[in-house]
C-alpha cells in the first residue's frame, strides 16, 4: 500500500471542497454586509447634506422671490420639491414662473445696480459730480461725503429719485 489509500484521498478531497465552499459563503456574507454598511453610510451622508442644504435653498428661494428673481426662486423650490416630493413646492415654483412670464410680457425688467459701488468710484477718483433732480432741477452734489441713502430723495423738492437714472448718470460721469 502506498502512503495514502484512495478512500483517504477521496475523504480529504471531499472535506477540502466543503471547507472551500464554507469559506466562499462566509466571505460572500462579509462582502454583502460591507456593501450594506457602505450603502447605509452613503444614505446617511446624503441625508446630512440635504438637511444642511435645504435651509440654504429655502433662504435663497425666499430672498430671490423678494427681490423679483422669480426664475431663481422657482429653480430652488423645484430642487427642494424633487428631493422631498412635495407638491406644494412644485405649485409655488409654477406660480413664480408664471409671475416671471407676466413681467417679461409687460416689458418690465429687473436690474440690480450697486449705487454704493458707483459712489465709491466717485470718491476714489477724488471728484465731485453734480446731478440735477429731474423734477425740480435742483443740484445734488455727489462727492466723498455722499451716501446712497442721501440720494434717494431730492433735498430741495422731496421727490423720489429713480435709482436707474442716477446709476446711468454715474456710469456716464465715470466713463
Amino acid at each position: 500500500m502506498g502512503l495514502m489509500e484512495s478512500d483517504d484521498w477521496y475523504f480529504i478531497s471531499e472535506s477540502s471542497d466543503r471547507l472551500l465552499q464554507e469559506f466562499r459563503e462566509y466571505f460572500s456574507s462579509i462582502k454583502a454586509r460591507l456593501r450594506e454598511e457602505q450603502e447605509k453610510r452613503v444614505h446617511e451622508e446624503r441625508e446630512k447634506y440635504w438637511k444642511e442644504r435645504e435651509l440654504e435653498l429655502l433662504d435663497e428661494a425666499r430672498h430671490a422671490e423678494r427681490v423679483g428673481r422669480y426664475e431663481d426662486a422657482a429653480h430652488n423650490y423645484e430642487m427642494l420639491a424633487d428631493h422631498y416630493e412635495m407638491c406644494k413646492l412644485y405649485e409655488k415654483a409654477r406660480e413664480l414662473r408664471d409671475r416671471a412670464r407676466q413681467l417679461r410680457g409687460k416689458g418690465r425688467q429687473v436690474v440690480v445696480v450697486d449705487l454704493n459701488k458707483l459712489i465709491q468710484q466717485v470718491k476714489n477718483g477724488g471728484i465731485v459730480v453734480a446731478y440735477r433732480c429731474p423734477n425740480c432741477g435742483g443740484k445734488l452734489e455727489i462727492g466723498k461725503d455722499t451716501s446712497a441713502e442721501s440720494l434717494k430723495v431730492c433735498k430741495y423738492c422731496g421727490s423720489q429719485i429713480e435709482a436707474m437714472d442716477l446709476a446711468n448718470f454715474l456710469r456716464t460721469a465715470l466713463s
